[in-house]
């Protein structure tokens, strides 16, 4: 695996387990009752309880309060959460609960637009730790929630060097996920036949396993894409 290749995928991982459009997290009293209020506006919003996981955010900001929280009937899975004008009375609530509702539905979507243009493909992913608009309803559909461009779709997809044939092959995944309107940010390895017949569930257990390997990253953050491939390749 290049080194290139190998930070492009660490990175991928910072942004599935690290949270990818909200804003720091506030401390003190204020985001208690900001944090008690967000638990019970989700209740509320979607009809199930949420409870309190954890710290989230690289440090404090005035403005806003952010926090992790897990929703019932989805053990595991944390969602992203944030207050706005936290010490306010007119606070603004956001988080990412339909990034974990639709996550097997966003995997599934991606592995098909990946398999139709390269016959065999893998897909590792976890929902992102990011907060989707604040307007878009608890029943929005999930051809909505991939088109709110508030939080971006992250992924690693895995390809077998004998489904690569040729650089256009990115560009038309590219083309063909970007036709839902959705914002991702994708990383695309293509590795010996033999080392893809092997077991990753995680970007982490992927990446352990040293495999040579070369591609590209694959986003559309703004409207545009853009396909950044190794160097040498």
């Amino acid at each position: 695996m290049t080194k290139r290749t190998l930070l492009a995928i660490l990175f991928l991982a910072l942004l599935m387990g690290g949270g990818y459009g909200c804003m720091a997290s506030g401390s003190g009293s204020a985001g208690a009752n900001a944090r008690d209020e967000a638990l019970e506006h989700m209740r509320q919003k979607y009809g199930i309880k949420f409870t309190y996981y954890g710290p989230w955010g690289a440090g404090a900001a005035n403005s806003a309060y952010t926090f992790l929280a897990e929703a019932e009937g989805y053990p595991g899975f944390q969602v992203a959460t944030q207050v706005d004008k936290y010490r306010e009375t007119n606070k603004i609530f956001s988080d990412g609960f339909l990034a974990v509702k639709y996550w097997n539905d966003t995997k599934n979507f991606i592995l098909g637009c990946a398999t139709s243009v390269f016959g065999n493909a893998k897909v590792i992913s976890a929902p992102e730790l990011s907060c989707q608009s604040a307007s878009l309803p608890a029943d929005a559909s999930f051809s909505e929630y991939l088109a709110d461009r508030t939080s971006a779709l992250t992924a690693t997809i895995v390809v077998g060097e004998g489904s690569f044939s040729g650089k256009e092959q990115a560009q038309e995944l590219a083309e063909l996920i970007a036709e839902s309107g959705a914002r991702y940010l994708l990383s695309l390895s293509v590795i010996k036949d033999s080392d893809f017949l092997d077991n990753w569930a995680t970007v982490g257990e992927f990446v352990s396993h040293k495999y040579d390997s070369f591609g590209c990253n694959i986003s559309n953050s703004s409207g545009a894409i853009k396909i950044d491939w190794n160097e040498g390749n």
